[in-house]
């Protein structure tokens, strides 16, 4: 018999068939995904995502209202989630919560409805830049057929099917509002996975398994790969968990959008999960530093690269440069862009390769990708921009040649990214430290600079703080030191001599 109401025990079984569902169409969902970025990953997020919030439920009493269910599954998800879609689904689940719903009353069609309509609202309001022919209108749909039905009094399975039916009545209609989905004659990906959570919604409910789904065959002007291979947009995907209160996030956001696009943002209770696609990684973290204790750094990269590359640092000399190059790197230290160009593809041409792995400092990684990929069109170069050198010595640590080139700029990215640094400088009025990209104060000398930078950078989880010196400058090695061991709590300190860019010591914690 079809559920007249949704009980804490369906909502347990339909949050276990949805995850059960969307790993079963991982690979169809993933086959379906060019838009925003034609990554190929959208099912496997959304399983995943699903999974985090399943996992939690084992934890939650078996006698629990179903709001504390929803709640319990809602925030596992949000931190769980992977990838625009996965933020997005589980915002969706979030907006559960904040549904128009007396929790003293049943969970009939009405309170669907009211729930369904809150889920869609949650997810467009996550994202930064929301578009028609995605997910956001598929959910929307659905949700104004569920509110249709509800005035006519339907019951809760009635809603339910009614709900399901118009999410793939919205899904077929997908390529009519994104261009880049009708040329690659697909719908869209996570508006896929919305029906698939539906469907199990629905199935759950009524106890009849739904009819299975079939994608229309479309005309198309082009293949899948060929969107993927010609993919030009922000190089990097950047995810992160940010404690912060909340009435920093509407700065968080403004900021984010600003610096990328793919922006979505989830959470409450003070913990958020960011996803953004940006050509600096470590930008969108500073942000985050900026608001408040940045973890779980997930950095991929997204433009089409070869499996080989030469390997390549911009503007480093001394111990920076010779580490480096013990690390396979070839160095350039020119000034000017056009010759470091010249030089990287004068290095490339004689290795054969055809491909460059460039990790920029100090105004080189001030140049948008778009310029670097522009000017040398002979060969493909996939840049990674570095705004402090500790954020080099990370990158090149974690270079391993035996990768393909995508395995070793999403670890050397990560790394530099995942640096919170800070930065000691001397003028004629005295001198300031910074932490963070926005945290500025003064200081007695460079030394108390450097202590208190350092103490102010570093975390209960810190391990490793990094110290770059301006070798130029008349300064007392080991007073650093000494300082910055003494700040760190006892955490592993590492000393270089290299040229800050505009400062006496650079910092890394990490």
């Amino acid at each position: 018999m079809p559920a007249r109401v949704l009980t804490p025990a369906l909502l347990r079984q339909w949050a276990a068939a949805a995850a059960a569902d969307l790993s079963e169409n991982a690979e169809q969902i993933n086959e379906l995904n060019v838009f925003p970025v034609p990554d190929g990953d959208t099912g496997t997020n959304a399983s995943m995502t699903f999974r985090a919030g399943l996992a939690a439920l084992a934890a939650v009493p078996s006698d629990a209202d179903a709001m504390t269910v929803m709640r319990a599954f809602g925030q596992a998800a949000a931190l769980g989630a992977r990838g625009n879609s996965g933020v997005i689904l589980s915002q969706m689940l979030r907006g559960i919560l904040d549904a128009a719903v007396d929790p003293s009353r049943d969970l009939d069609g009405r309170a669907l409805a009211a729930i369904l309509s809150s889920a869609a609202d949650a997810g467009r309001e996550a994202v930064g830049d929301p578009r028609d022919g995605t997910m956001l209108s598929v959910a929307s749909d659905a949700a104004a057929a569920a509110r249709e039905a509800a005035r006519a009094d339907a019951g809760l399975a009635h809603v339910c099917v009614v709900a399901a039916e118009a999410a793939r009545e919205s899904l077929i209609d997908t390529p009519n509002h994104l261009e880049v989905l009708a040329a690659a004659g697909v719908v869209d990906a996570g508006g896929r996975a919305v029906v698939v959570v539906l469907d199990a919604l629905a199935e759950v409910v009524t106890g009849v398994e739904r009819p299975a789904w079939r994608a229309p065959i479309l005309a198309r002007s082009c293949d899948v790969s060929d969107l993927r291979a010609a993919y030009s947009g922000p190089a990097y995907e950047v995810m992160y968990i940010l404690t912060a209160p909340a009435e920093e996030i509407a700065d968080v956001q403004s900021q984010l959008v600003n610096l990328g696009d793919s922006l979505a943002v989830v959470g409450s209770d003070d913990v958020w999960n960011i996803h953004v696609h940006v050509d600096d990684p470590a930008a969108a973290l500073a942000i985050g530093h900026s608001a408040g204790a940045v973890d779980g750094v997930k950095v991929s990269y997204l433009l089409p690269s070869s499996d080989s590359a030469l390997a390549v640092v911009v503007g480093v000399d001394g111990d920076i440069a010779q580490i480096a190059t013990d690390a396979g790197f070839h160095v350039v230290t020119q000034e000017s862009f056009a010759d470091v160009l010249a030089d990287i593809t004068s290095a490339v041409g004689r290795t054969g390769q055809s491909a460059a792995l460039v990790v920029v400092i100090g105004t080189h990684g001030a140049v948008p990708q778009s310029a670097w990929q522009n000017s040398a069109a002979d060969i493909s170069l996939s840049v990674l921009a570095c705004h402090h050198l500790p954020q080099v010595l990370a990158a090149v640590a974690v270079y391993d040649g035996g990768l393909p080139l995508v395995d070793n700029l999403a670890a050397m990215s990560s790394a530099a990214a995942g640096m919170r640094c800070a930065s000691v400088h001397q003028s004629r009025e005295g001198a300031t430290w910074t932490s963070g990209g926005w945290r500025t104060a003064p200081a007695v000398d460079i030394y108390a600079g450097v202590a208190a930078a350092v103490d102010d950078s570093c975390g209960p989880t810190t391990e490793i703080v990094t110290v770059v010196y301006d070798r130029d400058r008349d300064v007392d090695v080991e007073r650093i030191r000494q300082a910055a061991s003494t700040a760190s709590h006892g955490c592993d300190v590492q000393l270089f001599a290299g040229r800050p860019s505009n400062a006496v010591v650079s910092i890394g914690v990490e």
